[in-house]
């Protein structure tokens, strides 16, 4: 276990995926965004940010609505 200093005590878990070129582009746009509000515009402050406002039970709310 590494033991360099990190920002919270929470354990940290890294994750990998491959984008599509559509998807990759979506991400650099909302990357591009957040940097323009003041965050740091990395990719994973990106996607810390989006988890983080993300409501899941709203979203599945609305996907079984639509599959009905």
């Amino acid at each position: 276990m590494s033991t360099w200093p990190r920002k919270n005590s929470q354990r940290t878990q890294v994750v990998a995926m491959r984008l599509t070129q559509d998807e990759l582009e979506k991400l650099k746009e909302t990357q591009e965004t957040l940097k323009n509000l003041g965050t740091t515009g990395n990719i994973s402050e990106t996607l810390r940010l989006i988890y983080r406002e993300f409501d899941v039970r709203n979203w599945k709310r609305r996907v079984l609505e639509r599959m009905n």
